[in-house]
């Protein structure tokens, strides 16, 4: 019997220690106590109640979490290529209704030739080329990759470059997405953690403004270009993204006996002067200048100082000038 009395009176002092750590106590019978438990009778003595106050009293468990679809988290971009246009949506509810959306709204728009471009949950980031097609990349979490993924892409791919970021530069697929970046978001777009000293806050928070001006600079396509002759004309290739692809389409366009390649020059432009009343073969004067006006008026300057009067042209290849053939227009277009 002592045993058990034993057993018994440590069982209760574990009660005790185990309660007391739960803010218990003796009851006394006042009001807001709660009775939570008791300390076995041992040794002759009886039990004692045990209680605490009722603000104390254990909460009621948590409902169990339930799991299924989120909803308002995807989006879709859907382009007119007829327009060379696009439309976003945003908030909805799965990956198909996003598609549907986009394209009703596409089509509302005036959309002849809507597709879907990409339906997505998280950000989506779109750039388009000179030419109007569309270059596109998602990101699940990092923002600012899919801008660099989609710039990636057009600076790679693109026939003719000219690649520019659209407005909103960042579209979450949950909420209205705005139309520029914060200074830090375009720090940190090109130049990531060494962004230290690059650029003022002001000059980048002016870029986060203006889309065009922040494509220029990350823009990292070389324009390369090629001119060819056979002896009676002079054939082009502008804006390419390598040499030989330039040289190629330039040939390609010389379909004459004798075709050559004349010039090769990149992110600049040529002045092209030959002998009045004479054909552009082998005494083609060349010069460059990234200004337009100032290669064409030194070609014509070194052919006159050879053969007198003289006939020439200009042709340009780079992210500034918009047309291969600025005649029109002296003063490059500033993207």
């Amino acid at each position: 019997m002592k045993a058990i009395a034993i057993i018994v009176s440590l069982i209760g002092m574990l009660v005790i220690h185990h309660l007391a750590h739960a803010q218990v106590y003796p009851c006394s019978g006042k009001p807001g106590e709660v009775m939570v438990g008791q300390q076995p009778a041992s040794n002759g003595v009886a039990s004692i109640p045990l209680c605490r106050r009722a603000s104390q009293a254990a909460a009621p468990a948590p409902s169990p979490a339930v799991y299924g679809p989120m909803i308002g988290v995807y989006g879709a971009i859907a382009v007119d290529d007829s327009a060379h246009t696009y439309n976003y949506v945003s908030g909805q509810d799965d990956f198909r209704t996003a598609k549907k959306s986009a394209m009703h709204k596409c089509v509302e728009n005036g959309g002849k030739s809507c597709r879907v471009l990409v339906a997505f949950g998280g950000h989506a980031s779109i750039v388009a080329d000179r030419d109007g097609e569309f270059f596109v990349a998602t990101s699940d979490y990092l923002a600012k990759q899919a801008i660099r993924d989609a710039f990636s892409s057009c600076n790679k791919k693109s026939r003719n470059g000219g690649c520019t970021l659209l407005a909103p530069p960042i579209i979450n697929s949950m909420f209205q997405s705005p139309e520029t970046l914060g200074a830090f978001d375009v720090l940190d777009l090109l130049y990531g953690p060494d962004k230290e000293g690059k650029m003022g806050w002001q000059e980048a928070l002016q870029l986060g403004k203006d889309l065009n001006a922040l494509s220029a600079y990350m823009d990292t396509r070389i324009y390369w270009a090629a001119t060819a002759s056979d002896g009676e004309a002079i054939f082009g290739a502008y804006n390419r993204p390598d040499q030989r692809s330039a040289e190629t389409a330039a040939l390609k366009d010389c379909a004459g006996k004798g075709c050559k390649v004349t010039q090769v020059f990149k992110n600049t432009c040529v002045g092209m002067a030959w002998p009045n009343h004479k054909k552009p073969d082998l005494l083609l004067e060349t010069t460059e200048d990234t200004a337009p006006a100032a290669a064409k008026a030194r070609a014509l300057a070194q052919c006159a100082s050879k053969y007198g009067a003289c006939d020439v042209q200009v042709r340009c290849s780079g992210r500034m000038y918009p047309n291969s053939n600025p005649d029109a227009s002296d003063k490059p277009s500033q993207q």
